[in-house]
């Protein structure tokens, strides 16, 4: 999963930015099936690891350490306990 986006520097060489993944798309129901009256799959929680930021303008690449999550559906009672 990867996201992009150009940014520049301000008059002290400072580049303060951000980026937004969007978790990916629950399978399609022709692999999922659900008991009578449920409707398809929806994505609890996403989780990313090994994430990094990539300078493609000099070739540098940085990794960012740990495990970032998130709860997509916070609203539903122990959805991602």
């Amino acid at each position: 999963m990867t996201a992009s986006g150009a940014f520049s520097s301000g008059k002290n060489g400072n580049v303060t930015a951000s980026l937004t993944l969007s978790p990916p798309a629950p399978p399609p129901p022709s692999t999922f099936s659900c008991p009578k009256g449920q409707k398809g799959p929806e994505l609890a929680q996403v989780s990313y690891t090994s994430a990094g930021i990539t300078d493609e303008t000099n070739g540098i690449t940085e990794p960012i350490p740990g495990t970032f999550a998130a709860c997509v559906l916070p609203d539903f009672r122990g959805a991602c306990s």
